[in-house]
């Protein structure tokens, strides 16, 4: 009898056990395959400047704003919100004025967890357009380096507007570029002014909390021009073709001369970046984000 009751009692332990055992592997399984399904982090990405934020030149009507959405999404397997506020034409002083006046982009500014910001280049050009057929060369040096102190206000002021509405996410500055250098190579006064201009631009983005700046100076510059033999190629035709020397004639002859059209820059206003242009600003950005940003960074 007592081996009986021993017996039963023995079968109902093993079964308590099998039962547990099942339940516990069932769901520890269950949880094996909910722990796979991680939900995508989002990046808010603001972008704020102008036309090269806009993205005028892109055929494809994207700029670096839509491809930098499809290589984070593709390569980084997250969910990629943008909000594009270029604007073109503007210069620094245009941009902050909408930062102040712009609810809608204060209230994106507040959410972003990545920003944006090309500026400078118009600033630059309406400058030059002012001294540089109305000035000699050093007249036009100086009146440029007060130009520049200014600007470097103006983008003192444009970096706390944006901190005002956001003091953590990181802002990601891109310098400008000169889209005039396959034809004008020699011409040292628009070579250095745009040098001296990023410099500024560098100087104040490495102040500012959080800031990083992205030099896309010499590659959209120089273009296919991008040896050291094929530059000094060029400085020589162009030595014999303006003598270092610039005109407004020269400036205009440029829409007919293809030749040699830098492969990055548009060939409808040899100025703004082309599609494979805002391929090489998105792949400067995306290197950026992945030093700066660690979740961007670490590989998934």
């Amino acid at each position: 009898m007592k081996k009986r009751i021993w017996l039963v009692i023995g079968c109902l332990v093993i079964g308590l056990i099998a039962v547990s055992s099942y339940y516990f592997y069932r769901n520890m399984g269950n949880k094996t395959q909910t722990s796979l399904v991680v939900k995508k982090r989002t990046a808010n990405i603001v972008a704020i400047g102008d036309s090269l934020t806009y993205g005028v030149g892109d055929e494809s009507e994207h700029g670096y704003v839509g491809q930098i959405k499809d290589k984070l999404s593709k390569q980084k397997n997250l969910k990629i919100v943008t909000h594009n506020y270029g604007i073109s034409g503007e210069r620094s002083d245009q941009i902050n004025k909408r930062i102040g006046n712009e609810a809608k982009l204060q209230t994106n500014l507040k959410k972003a967890n990545i920003i944006v910001l090309t500026v400078g280049g118009n600033d630059l050009f309406q400058n030059f357009q002012k001294v540089l057929f109305t000035s000699s060369t050093n007249g036009a040096e100086q009146r440029l380096s007060v130009a520049q102190t200014a600007y470097k206000q103006k983008l003192l002021t444009l970096m706390s507007s944006i901190r005002k509405y956001n003091l953590t996410a990181p802002i990601f500055v891109f310098s400008i570029y000169n889209p005039f250098y396959v034809y004008f190579s020699n011409v040292s006064l628009i070579n250095q002014t745009v040098s001296n201009w990023n410099g500024t631009t560098k100087n104040v983005v490495n102040g500012t909390a959080g800031a990083h700046f992205i030099d896309i100076n010499k590659t959209l510059s120089d273009g296919q021009y991008d040896t050291p033999a094929k530059r000094a190629a060029l400085l020589t035709k162009n030595q014999s073709a303006n003598d270092g020397e610039l005109s407004l004639q020269q400036i205009e002859n440029i829409e007919s001369n293809k030749s040699e059209a830098n492969k990055y820059i548009s060939d409808v206003d040899n100025f703004h970046p082309n599609k494979r242009g805002y391929q090489q600003m998105t792949t400067a950005l995306y290197k950026s984000l992945r030093k700066n940003i660690s979740w961007i960074g670490a590989d998934n």
